[in-house]
């Protein structure tokens, strides 16, 4: 049962109302109507709440993601509460303006601090680029000098080892002089004692260096200058500049030359002694390099981290300033997609609201406990009460369907929603369904099957096939197979075979099937009647559940037609014509063609006669020819009970000529069955139910039951 509620409430707390009712989901909200609806009418405000909120969304979305802080909706003040419903446009653009103004405020404070962070760093690269040069400069010319002694000294040793050796030397038209590894010479002594007219000395001069001279006849010039060439032999011609060399190499001044040498060496040789304290001085200026650039690095470090924390600080205040007015915009943007979504059934002035719904009776204590609370939070700000329903409204429909019958609700639903004043015919659907299919499909193993497969889908596999939703049609199956396997024992069918029949055989009793048939059909169309009698009773309708064609002048034209149908058949004369069913036929008649009169005539003031005429006329006659089709119509279901059992006669036939023809009959009979025809014979039963049956009685005009709802973003 559906009741309805109406909700008075100061224009500022709607929004909180909205959102409870939505979070509930209880309640459908409608267009507010009665006496207050008029007063209240002429101060309603007229604001657009949903191009309102289409705006202002998609531009707080934007600035939201720009700003880059996750918003959550707040617990708005009252002041915020009043602003929001007094000026909303207002409102928004201050919203707005405010968001607009935080994110240049932000992206402000990242440039700066952007421009901040790059000017240590680059001070930082400054000073430790002018480090790295002082040090680079120290360091070449500490290596220059000692590299300087090495050399200086190196070439003195090569002086003196020459002039000693130039005085064992016989030199002859061919003389070369070098420089050579011990490994080369080594190699090279072989070559050397090819010749028996060339000589050489070698002396030791400095680490791995020999000092290596090579003399003979002219015409060996070639040969020695080829292998000091392979051997790589530096000539010493290179290395000594021609003055002292040619000082050497003469007898008179190498005496002189030799002495100068060795007064040079040792003055070298003081020198080189100073080598290690060179590189140790160098050592000591590569460590003091890593330690000055490590202070410097600890040095910026700690003032970036320093400015980082300044920085963060910085941030944290604005994002916390950021962080309060996005909360703010969040519940703005929360309570305009509320306001959106209920703007046009409630009823808004500058200083009330009332919101109107309809609360099915079952919600009925969880709403009265949300709205208890949501007073006593809002300091009693909140009036609800129940209102009567007028014979103008139609609530919403929200039928109560038991759980084992929600599956074949469908059947209902296809038809349409019930209205809230009839009668849910889910419960007679479903009987007359899987009844009518079991007695057009009577067959014990194809119907265990069918349950077999519809407990597979409904229970194991319980997912969509094929864009169908099998747990639904399996569910369907179960109770069309269990029809199926009552009517196979009754009629004797065991997957087309025939076994012993609880009842009798459907093909040695075809006069009699059709009979069943055509009763069962003569008592679903007399019981739509009755139920069509109620449902227009219930709905107000009383002119129409007494006369009308859907009401009780239908079953009475009924009553007379099947009378006057067994009368037939007994008389089997014209005689039927004057018997008192043939009274009861017209009295039917009459009832119905006079039906539309007496309705306008309560309601319309008798207006409208031709029309009327032409309506009742129309009325009556459709209802003539209707219900005698109908009826005729029941005969499908002996016809596809024969046709089924039919294919079995076919089978058997079949085995009679051959085991091989009667197995193969057996299987594709039995598919046939099992694909054709069950779709056939669905097809025809939800046909009689929905064409032959319903129709009598069912409107199926309801509209269903929506609750109000809300995103699920709570404001706390």
């Amino acid at each position: 049962m559906m009741r309805k509620v109406v909700i008075f409430t100061p224009s500022e707390y709607e929004p909180l109302i909205l959102e409870e009712l939505g979070r509930l989901k209880v309640i459908q909200l409608k267009e507010v109507s009665g006496g207050y609806a008029e007063e209240l009418g002429r101060l309603r405000e007229e604001v657009d709440y949903t191009a309102l909120y289409e705006r202002y969304h998609q531009r707080y979305v934007e600035l939201r993601e720009l700003l880059g802080v996750e918003a959550k909706a707040i617990s708005p003040t009252e002041e915020e509460l009043k602003r929001l419903t007094t000026d909303p446009e207002g409102e928004v653009e201050r919203t707005l303006g405010e968001l607009s103004g935080l994110r240049g405020r932000l992206t402000a404070l990242e440039e700066r601090q952007g421009e901040e962070r790059r000017r240590v760093e680059e001070e930082r690269e400054a000073e430790l680029e002018e480090r790295r040069r002082r040090f680079e400069e120290e360091r070449e010319r500490i290596e220059s000098e000692i590299e300087e002694i090495e050399r200086r000294h190196r070439e003195a040793s090569w002086n003196i080892s020459l002039a000693k050796l130039m005085e064992e030397v016989d030199i002859k038209e061919s003389l070369a002089v070098g420089v050579v590894d011990k490994g080369n010479l080594e190699r090279m002594r072989g070559y050397l004692t090819l010749h028996k007219d060339v000589e050489y000395k070698a002396f030791d001069i400095y680490g791995e260096d020999t000092l290596l001279v090579v003399y003979g006849p002219a015409e060996r010039r070639d040969w020695i200058e080829a292998l000091f060439l392979v051997f790589k032999v530096r000539n010493l011609m290179e290395v000594l500049k021609e003055r002292k060399l040619t000082a050497i190499l003469d007898p008179e001044k190498r005496a002189k030359r030799l002495e100068k040498l060795e007064e040079e060496l040792k003055r070298l040789e003081e020198r080189r002694r100073e080598i290690p304290k060179l590189e140790e001085k160098l050592k000591e200026l590569e460590e003091e390099y890593r330690r000055e650039l490590e202070e410097i690095e600890a040095r910026y470090d700690e003032e970036l981290k320093r400015l980082e924390e300044r920085h963060r600080e910085e941030r944290e205040k604005l994002l916390t300033e950021v962080g309060e007015a996005l909360r703010r915009a969040a519940f703005l943007d929360y309570a305009l997609h509320i306001l959106s979504l209920s703007h046009p059934q409630t009823l808004r002035t500058r200083v009330i609201a009332v919101i109107e719904g309809w609360l099915p009776e079952e919600y009925a204590k969880r709403f009265e406990e949300a709205m208890r609370r949501l007073s006593e939070r809002l300091e009693g700000a909140i009036h609800y009460e129940y209102a009567e329903i007028s014979e103008e409204e139609i609530p919403p429909s929200k039928p109560r369907v038991p759980s084992i019958l929600r599956p074949f609700y469908v059947l209902t639903r296809m038809v349409g929603i019930p209205n809230p004043r009839e009668l849910n015919p889910t419960v007679l659907f479903t009987a007359i369904w899987i009844v009518m299919f079991g007695f057009m499909f009577p067959d014990i193993g194809q119907g265990i099957l069918i349950a077999a497969l519809g407990f597979l889908f409904a229970y194991v596999i319980k997912r969509r096939l094929m864009g169908l939703n099998f747990v639904k049609v399996g569910k369907l199956w179960i109770g069309l197979g269990i029809s199926s396997a009552f009517f196979g024992a009754l009629f004797g069918e065991f997957f087309l075979l025939e076994v012993h029949p609880i009842l009798f055989k459907p093909l040695w009793n075809i006069w009699t099937m059709i009979k069943i048939a055509l009763f069962v059909g003569m008592f679903e169309i007399a019981f739509a009647l009755i139920l069509g009698a109620v449902n227009r009773f219930r709905m107000g309708d009383k002119i129409g559940a007494l006369m009308g064609e859907r009401g009780l002048g239908g079953l009475l034209l009924y009553a007379g037609i099947v009378w006057m149908i067994f009368t037939f058949w007994s008389i089997r004369g014209l005689k039927a014509f004057t018997s008192p069913a043939m009274g009861v036929t017209l009295a039917g008649i009459a009832v119905i063609f006079v039906e539309p009169f007496v309705h306008a005539k309560l309601h319309h003031g008798g207006e409208g006669g031709l029309d009327l005429l032409f309506q009742g006329f129309g009325a009556a006659f459709d209802s003539v020819i209707s219900l005698l089709s109908n009826t005729v119509s029941f005969a499908r279901l002996a016809g596809f009970a024969l046709a089924h059992v039919a294919l079995a006669e076919v089978v058997h036939a079949l085995s009679e000529i051959s085991v091989g023809l009667g197995i193969f009959g057996l299987v594709f009979m039995n598919f046939l069955a099992m694909s054709i025809e069950f779709m056939v014979v669905i097809i025809q039963s939800l046909r009689l139910l929905y064409y032959e049956f319903s129709t009598k009685f069912y409107f199926g005009d309801g509209t269903p039951f929506k609750p109000f709802r809300v995103p699920t973003v709570r404001v706390k």
